[in-house]
């Protein structure tokens, strides 16, 4: 049987519950593309789920604006709380622990060996600098607060791509937000045809990133890696 947990939202003095599949929304947390219709499960929303009750139709419309229980999720998972067990937040922590060090493994390059770093002195550096881990906050800032509390004492290279994106002006407003989040801005200038701008990114980012581009873009884009 599935595990569940419970998504939960106060809105009109009155409260909100939705059961979601724990596992989907793990998967969910790391990639937001995934419909939320995976993560819900029975397709209700409750007054309370601990009593078998289910929010009345009118109080759902008159809080949401609809019925739709996608957008009702979408609401709840943006505002509300997600109820978690000690064990669960357990869980979660180690979790996302478990990727901040699977990534530095992945991208870095101890300067002393010329090899990656292992796990192992990973580890022992995150648990030197008592990294605190946010099980609801953004990986990326997480990865990245981590290597810079760890790089005094375990020197860390990277390989980083840099690229220019010629962004057609059209679909720029549709793109700025994922392009400026997911990467450093170095440069960027407007001319009357393209949103031009030069990116810093982690080496292995750098092709998912100019694929959902492309795709997010009605318009060609025109991407050229950068020399140093």
């Amino acid at each position: 049987m599935a595990k569940t947990i419970i998504a939960s939202l106060k809105k009109n003095k009155k409260t909100f519950e939705l059961i979601l599949d724990f596992d989907n929304y793990l998967k969910w947390k790391d990639n937001r593309e995934i419909p939320l219709s995976d993560l819900i499960v029975g397709d209700y929303c409750f007054s309370s789920i601990s009593k078998a009750e289910r929010a009345n139709e009118s109080d759902i419309n008159e809080a949401f604006g609809t019925a739709e229980i996608e957008k009702i999720a979408e609401e709840i998972l943006r505002k509300g709380q997600i109820q978690l067990t000690a064990a669960e937040m357990k869980e979660l922590r180690a979790k996302k622990r478990k990727q901040i060090i699977e990534f530095i493994c992945r991208e870095a390059i101890d300067p002393q060996t010329n090899c990656p770093p292992t796990p192992a002195r990973v580890e022992i550096a995150l648990n030197e600098v008592h990294l605190d881990i946010d099980i609801f906050g953004s990986l990326d800032e997480q990865i990245n607060d981590a290597i810079k509390k760890i790089t005094p004492i375990l020197p860390l290279i990277f390989q980083k791509d840099k690229v220019e994106l010629q962004i057609p002006v059209s679909d720029a407003p549709a793109v700025q937000k994922i392009v400026r989040s997911s990467a450093r801005i170095l440069k960027e200038r407007w001319t009357s045809d393209f949103w031009i701008v030069l990116v810093e990114m982690h080496t292995s980012k750098t092709t998912p990133f100019l694929e959902h581009l492309t795709q997010m873009c009605k318009k060609e884009i025109i991407s050229k890696k950068k020399e140093d």
